[in-house]
């Protein structure tokens, strides 16, 4: 039986799975201002005090050479804009809400070519956010649920390992938007036939209703936070189980990145 067939054909298809690829947004966003880096800012006074911090950080120097290098003009403008927060004084509160609303804006901005990325781009992309969801759930079933329900939000605190994971998909995002800059692979929208093949893969790893609602929405933030984990867990490894072009059309809509709704 097809999800058609239970659930009728073409509804609330589209939407819900580029809903729950809101994490994407997200990541780049919580990761910019660590907290042990923004306890230093407020003293800077050199912009070479602050590139010493930001790039020499093991575990999130990565985000921030990445972002210097392949988006030169949006990095000078975010560094600069922080650099003189700091200087004014402003909280680590307030520092953080800046670098969350700035790469949050950047990458809504830059959907379209997040979304027409070449397939290595994305496949590497689904195969980190995979690696992420994997340490999530054995770390904390409740971020993970938050991870596929509404994106990881500020004012978590995360182990190492899983704060490398996001700084891993963070990365990949920046280089992934990039290369769909330079070298644009649209794709078409999800179809029917891939919600389909979509739903018999989910009923044979999680229950129906689950599957549904990983699918749709209808119900599920109602679930219980392991079903909701497990559920996401399965629809990325799902999408990776698929024939090649409906597997492409379904990562695209997972990673679309959408404004957080709660």
């Amino acid at each position: 039986m097809s999800y058609a067939d239970v659930h009728g054909e073409g509804e609330g298809i589209g939407p819900k799975l580029k809903r729950v690829g809101v994490f994407i947004a997200v990541l780049l966003i919580i990761f910019v201002m660590m907290p042990a880096v923004l306890d230093g800012y407020r003293s800077y006074k050199f912009g070479s005090q602050m590139d010493f911090e930001m790039h020499g950080n093991f575990i999130h120097a990565p985000l921030y050479d990445t972002f210097r290098d392949e988006f030169p003009a949006e990095y000078a403008e975010f560094r600069s804009r922080l650099a003189v927060m700091a200087r004014e004084g402003a909280s680590n509160e307030q520092l953080s809400q800046f670098g969350f609303g700035y790469m949050r804006n950047f990458t809504l901005t830059n959907g379209e070519h997040l979304v027409a990325a070449p397939d290595e781009a994305l496949l590497e992309l689904m195969k980190r956010n995979l690696a992420l969801v994997r340490a999530l759930r054995d770390e904390s079933v409740p971020l993970c649920a938050q991870m596929i329900a509404t994106g990881l939000q500020p004012g978590n605190t995360y182990s190492p390992t899983v704060q490398r994971r996001i700084i891993s998909v963070s990365v990949q995002t920046l280089k992934s938007i990039a290369a769909g800059q330079q070298d644009p692979n649209p794709r078409g929208e999800v179809t029917q036939e891939d919600i389909d093949t979509l739903y018999e893969i989910l009923v044979g790893t999680i229950p129906e209703q689950d599957a549904i609602a990983v699918i749709d929405g209808t119900g599920f933030e109602a679930l219980p936070l392991t079903n909701q984990c497990a559920a996401g867990l399965a629809l990325y490894e799902a999408a990776g189980n698929m024939p090649e072009e409906a597997s492409m059309r379904l990562t695209a809509a997972i990673i679309a990145p959408q404004p957080y709704a709660p």
